[in-house]
């Protein structure tokens, strides 16, 4: 029989090529499917990774932003820390200024006036006799020996009120001094001039 055999045998090869086909079939599936589910896990991986970037930006964004304010904060409490130290310093030098003015501020010595102008007078009188010799030419009246005896007397008075002066309490002494010193050079001067004139 060999027309059966023939029938069989395309039979057969009618079913193994239906069989390669399917198989085929489910392999190109197959394979579309692992591609398509490759292309998923791709874009996936890529949406992660553009999430991570943006991630990472924002945080390097917040941190500079985190930075700058805090920048900024420590400059405010600088210049303020400098406001209430120019501040505090302006206050206690008021203060002080307050202090001063309140307290009573001291006198000079009532004595030490009369120093001062005793002695003043005293150069009067001494610069006018000098001035009365020196026109005259030596040949002076008696008046202008008066005029240095009263020089000399001022000059002794200047002296004795500038050491009560000095005695008187919470005071200013400089007219005492300046009297003092201004009698002392005034009687050395009167003395000078009366042993240079006895030994001519």
């Amino acid at each position: 029989m060999p027309g059966t055999k023939k029938s069989t045998d395309i039979e057969k090869n009618k079913s193994n090529s239906r069989h390669t086909e399917k198989t085929v079939n489910v392999d190109n599936k197959k394979n579309q499917n692992k591609i398509k589910n490759a292309d998923k896990i791709k874009n996936a991986d890529k949406i992660k990774n553009t999430d991570k970037i943006k991630n990472i930006d924002q945080t390097k964004n917040t941190d500079k932003i985190i930075n700058i304010d805090k920048i900024k904060n420590t400059d405010k409490i600088i210049n303020t820390d400098k406001i209430k130290y120019a501040d505090k310093i302006k206050k206690e030098s008021l203060k002080k200024k307050m202090q001063k003015d309140s307290r009573p501020q001291k006198k000079h010595s009532h004595m030490g006036t009369h120093s001062a102008c005793y002695t003043a007078a005293a150069f009067v009188f001494l610069a006018a006799a000098l001035v009365l010799a020196y026109q005259m030419h030596g040949a002076a009246p008696v008046f202008i020996g008066g005029f240095g005896f009263c020089s000399a007397l001022l000059a002794a008075a200047g002296i004795w009120t500038g050491v009560k002066g000095l005695k008187e309490r919470d005071r200013i002494y400089r007219n005492c001094k300046a009297g003092i010193a201004g009698g002392i050079i005034l009687l050395l001067a009167l003395a000078a001039i009366f042993i240079c004139g006895n030994m001519l």
